[in-house]
Formats: structure tokens, sequence, C-alpha cells
């Protein structure tokens, strides 16, 4: 009863009734939702041909936008360059503008040394009385008060380095 016919298509079956059996009846009488040929009768090769703009229209755009951002990043690498050169410069006159501000406006304090003559009499002191260094007592005390009382004005002032 179920002979098949080499003249049918793959899917298709024929019975002695001549009723025609195929994918899309079984599916259908199954419930499966099945996809309708678009008319024109195209088939297959409609729909590759189809695809095959599709695909060639997506490509198209691709290499238009690949080549947009080509341009756009030799134009951002151009920009960048540019800027670090301007920064570079930047940086370089900025260093320039504050060591001329640093040598006009600022000075280093100079005050006398303290105690620079008491200092100077110990010395020669020493220097004539070498064998006799207990003869510079009167000397070393001169030296000694006076550096306690710079130290002291130091302390007052706020300042002890």
């Amino acid at each position: 009863m179920g002979q098949s016919s080499s003249s049918l298509q793959d899917d298709e079956m024929s019975l002695d009734s001549g009723v025609r059996i195929t994918q899309g009846l079984l599916e259908r009488l199954d419930g499966k939702p099945t996809q309708r040929k678009p008319p024109g009768g195209g088939g297959r090769a409609a729909t590759r041909s189809g695809e095959q703009r599709e695909s060639a229209a997506a490509a198209a755009a691709l290499v238009m936008q690949d080549r947009s951002m080509a341009r756009l990043l030799e134009r951002s690498k151009r920009v960048g360059t540019m800027l670090l050169k301007a920064d570079g410069e930047e940086v370089e006159r900025i260093d320039e503008l504050a060591g001329e501000l640093l040598a006009r406006e600022y000075a280093t304090p100079s005050r006398p040394r303290p105690c620079t003559q008491q200092a100077d009499d110990c010395v020669r002191c020493y220097a004539n009385h070498a064998a006799d260094p207990l003869a510079c007592a009167a000397a070393v005390d001169a030296y000694s008060a006076c550096a306690k009382a710079a130290w002291q004005e130091a302390l007052q002032r706020g300042v002890t380095s």
C-alpha cells in the first residue's frame, strides 16, 4: 500500500488513492507552525539571493563604518599628538616662569651668625695658650653666655634650627 514514487520530492509520498502526504501536511496536522513559501514560486533560490543581497548590503555598511572609524582614529591621533606637544611646551614655560618668580621674589633670609666675636676669641686664646687651656676659661664663659642668649632669642622667635 505505501509505495513511494521517484518522481515526487523526498518529503512527499503518494498513496494509491491519489492523496499526497507531505512534510508540511503532517506538521499542520500535528499542530506545528509552518513556514509558507513566498508567493511567486521563487523558493529557495529567491531566499538565497535575498540573503546574499542583505549580506552584501551589511558588508558594504561595515566597510563604510570601518573607513569612517579609521578616519576618526587618525584624527584622534593627530589631536592627541598636538595636545601632548602643547602640554610639554606649557610645562616648560611654567617651569621657566616659576624659576623667574623665585629668583625675583624669594631671597634667603640672611641673619648674622650670633657670637662670632666670642667664638673667634676662644679660638685665638686656645692657639695662644696651647700649654695651659684653663687660661681661656673667661673667653669660654663669655662664648657660652652669648650662645645661651642667642638660643633663648631663637626660641622666642620660633626658630630652633
